[in-house]
């Protein structure tokens, strides 16, 4: 067999490796003998290897190290660190007690103002819902009758509350919890029949007819202009309607649900058209003395009729 004209990369490793034999490592031999550049890439690639597959453990450490580190060791130790100078029980005075506390007092003062604030409008809001679920009984009940309930009878035996029984008994009051204001914290007994004493919305119980003078229910046609069902006012035992607003809300105001549907917040008891929205224009808890004298009587009151 001829010398092969070229050595190629793998002939190279497996000659520096010792893994040709016979005949093949006579033709490198052969071509490394005549290639000076060549045999000069071998020498360096055994070499290379040589040192790569060296196992050995041997190692020399440079002199003095072990004296360097023991010395480091024993400066780092005698080192201070920032702990040194935190002392070991931190002193306070009674004094510093009282400034914290007074920060912490004055913080808490600022946030109830805006904690009541969130409940009472949280509450509000309630309220609100409460009168849209009425409103929707009361439509229903108008859209039969054309009217809302009549509350009251030739013999004055009904409370204005009954304007919720009737409600109920035409299946258009589906949750009692809506008779009663959030902030009041009452709550009705599953099943039972509307308790006038415990209604907290007072309602509209009509107006005397001026031709005929007799009582009649409000009409839904007379829209945002009539108030229907509001926050309930605060009243004695004789009858009498007591000054200020609804106790339902804190005195700081009352809902009210207009014929309409809609629903809005007053701050006090005068309407655009109406000095007092619980007293007719006589100054009296009963119905208006036209359709446009709006009266919202508490439940539990009974009311004249003709």
């Amino acid at each position: 067999m001829g010398m092969i004209e070229t050595m190629t990369p793998d002939d190279l490793l497996d000659y520096a490796l010792g893994q040709t034999e016979g005949d093949r490592e006579s033709e490198l031999e052969a071509e490394l003998a005549g290639d000076p550049a060549l045999a000069l890439r071998a020498e360096r690639l055994s070499l290379a290897l040589s040192r790569l597959l060296d196992d050995s453990n041997g190692f020399e450490p440079p002199p003095g190290l072990a004296g360097r580190t023991v010395t480091f060791v024993a400066e780092r130790r005698n080192r201070g660190s920032i702990l040194d100078f935190v002392p070991a029980r931190v002193p306070f005075r009674w004094t510093d007690v009282a400034v914290a506390a007074g920060i912490l007092m004055a913080g808490l003062l600022t946030l109830m103002p805006a904690v009541k604030s969130a409940r009472e409008k949280m509450s509000q809001a309630g309220c609100g819902l409460n009168l849209q679920q009425l409103y929707s009984g009361l439509a229903n009940f108008a859209a039969r009758h054309d009217h809302y309930p009549s509350v009251y009878d030739r013999d004055n035996g009904t409370p204005v509350g009954a304007y919720a029984d009737q409600l109920m008994n035409e299946a258009l009051l589906l949750d009692l919890a809506s008779l009663h204001c959030p902030c009041r914290g009452q709550r009705p007994k599953d099943g039972a029949r509307p308790d006038p004493r415990q209604i907290d919305y007072a309602y509209h119980a009509g107006y005397v007819h001026g031709d005929s003078g007799r009582t009649e229910p409000v009409a839904p046609r007379l829209g945002a202009t009539i108030p229907v069902l509001a926050d309930k006012p605060s009243y004695d035992d004789q009858g009498t309607i007591l000054p200020g607003n609804s106790p339902n809300h804190g005195g700081r105001g009352q809902n009210l649900l207009f014929a309409d549907g809609h629903i809005q917040w007053f701050a006090s008891r005068q309407l655009p058209l109406d000095a007092d929205m619980f007293l007719n224009d006589s100054r009296k808890p009963q119905p208006g003395l036209w359709p446009h004298d709006v009266a919202l009587i508490p439940p539990i009151f009974r009311v004249q009729t003709r």
